[in-house]
């Protein structure tokens, strides 16, 4: 079963992000965790990651853990699905250094275009929905922007979808 994620970069947070030790930091990646292993032991064994900073990798850097650190998760296939080559070229170091990490434990790499374009995001967003059975979103829930974008597509296909929000998924038991 195929499973692909979408979610908000950094800056579009409903926290300070870059601020590890807070408590909301800290509760989220403990969130990331356990939604991560939660699709794992559903039995999922592909899993679509955008690549793009903030929920995307976040969640593809435990997918790694998990399947590195347990037999049962080894053949796990994690897909990066990339808008175009070059595209941690534009991170900080510590996001590119979290990309890398993904891309060496990936068994598969789809770049969707050669270079940039406006339309990349966008048809990265549709092939990740289009090659999913389930579709996992946590956002901001704002009504704008790509993790929204792909929540409507997904749902215009008929994808089963799972919606979190950055605001309450400290309440996830």
């Amino acid at each position: 079963m195929t499973f692909c994620i979408t979610g908000n970069r950094p800056e579009k947070f409903p926290f300070d992000y870059s601020n590890g030790a807070s408590i909301q930091m800290t509760a989220y990646a403990a969130c990331i965790k356990k939604l991560a292993f939660e699709y794992l032991s559903y039995g999922y064994d592909h899993f679509i990651l955008g690549m793009a900073r903030g929920v995307d990798i976040d969640f593809g850097k435990e997918i790694v853990r998990y399947k590195t650190t347990f037999d049962k998760f080894k053949d796990v296939v994690i897909e990066a699905a990339i808008p175009y080559r070059g595209q941690e070229a534009r991170y900080d170091n510590l996001s590119r250094k979290k990309f890398n990490y993904i891309m060496e434990n990936c068994g598969k790499v789809t770049y969707i275009a050669d270079t940039y374009s406006r339309e990349c995001y966008l048809a990265r967003d549709r092939y990740m929905v289009d090659n999913s059975d389930f579709v996992l979103a946590i956002w901001n829930g704002v009504h704008e922007g790509g993790t929204y974008y792909t929540i409507r597509y997904a749902t215009e296909q008929k994808k089963e979808v799972r919606l979190i929000s950055l605001k309450t998924m400290f309440d996830l038991k």
